[in-house]
């Protein structure tokens, strides 16, 4: 329908299997969005999908593009996150975002939208961006900030329901490594642990909404976390670990049991790499074998149904 395949089908035809973009074997990172995804090669930055609001961030683009097409000039891009018709990217340190500005989601001081990226304030020492339908968040020299719809889940992790259209730093450490955003859930790293924020459950064996970072029951040697609309998965020393809702089999187990805090996945410890979507996680295990499970409506996962974890043929 729109493009977010990067095929140059017309029409809404879901690929039930893995279909490869172009001939390129040097793209560096990936991100799907609601109608449209972002990535980078070479320090290029790339979109392609639905164009709504400016979410490709492309000048002079006004329509869906069905083929990944180059977003500016630049050639320091090191980093995209792609969301609800919008984006954000890292080049140079320098954070910069574009498209749908809800709330403030873009932290450019304002709630306009923005037709091509915007320099996020004047800092150089961004590490990681991650962004959801109704909030950001972002690392810079290790430090946690937020930025959005505050009243959203359990909102930016200061404890409040305001919004912010600035980043917002949450609480006073300086040894976060990673975050990554759903919905209305916020999961990050720090110390090798895994912490929470947002609608229940986040994983700390309640079913309470959190509004500051919350530890993950648990919790082991962190390498990955992925958040899901209602659900969460996370790598720990190696083994798979997922809690929260599972009424699409999201948590890779056979029933539709919800669970509020992690449980092991198979037996497996050599997974590495992990990615959720709405209601589905796909995850990579030693030797790059891809897995996937969960919601499989339009063939996200790329195999028949699966109720826990299974190869994906061709990876």
């Amino acid at each position: 329908m729109n493009g977010r395949l990067g095929t140059v089908k017309a029409n809404f035809v879901p690929a039930e299997t893995p279909t490869r973009i172009g001939t390129e074997n040097d793209w560096a990172t990936i991100s799907a969005g609601h109608q449209h995804t972002c990535g980078v090669r070479t320090g290029q930055l790339y979109c392609w999908g639905a164009h709504h609001n400016g979410g490709l961030g492309i000048e002079g683009v006004t329509s869906a593009q069905r083929t990944p097409t180059r977003v500016g000039t630049e050639n320091d891009w090191t980093t995209a996150t792609a969301n609800y018709f919008n984006g954000c990217g890292i080049r140079a340190g320098q954070l910069h975002c574009w498209g749908f500005n809800v709330g403030g989601v873009l932290g450019i001081g304002s709630t306009a939208e923005q037709k091509t990226p915007v320099r996020v304030g004047t800092e150089t020492d961004w590490q990681a961006v991650s962004m959801g339908r109704w909030h950001t968040c972002g690392i810079r020299a290790g430090q946690l900030f937020c930025w959005g719809n505050g009243s959203s889940g359990g909102g930016l992790g200061d404890g409040t329901t305001n919004n912010s259209d600035v980043p917002k730093r949450v609480g006073t450490e300086s040894d976060w490594t990673g975050v990554t955003i759903a919905t209305s859930r916020t999961c990050a790293t720090r110390n090798d642990e895994t912490y929470c924020w947002g609608s229940a459950p986040i994983g700390d064996g309640t079913n309470a909404v959190q509004r500051t970072p919350t530890r993950v029951s648990g919790t082991k040697t962190a390498t990955d976390v992925s958040v899901g609309t209602n659900h969460t998965c996370a790598i720990w020393d190696g083994e798979l670990f997922c809690w929260g809702k599972n009424d699409f089999y999201q948590l890779g187990t056979t029933t539709v049991t919800q669970t509020d805090a992690p449980i092991q996945i198979g037996a497996h410890n050599d997974w590495t790499q992990l990615a959720s979507g709405p209601n589905h996680t796909c995850g990579l295990r030693a030797g790059s074998n891809l897995f996937c499970w969960g919601d499989n409506i339009n063939g996200q996962l790329g195999i028949p149904k699966p109720l826990t974890p299974q190869p994906v043929v061709g990876f």
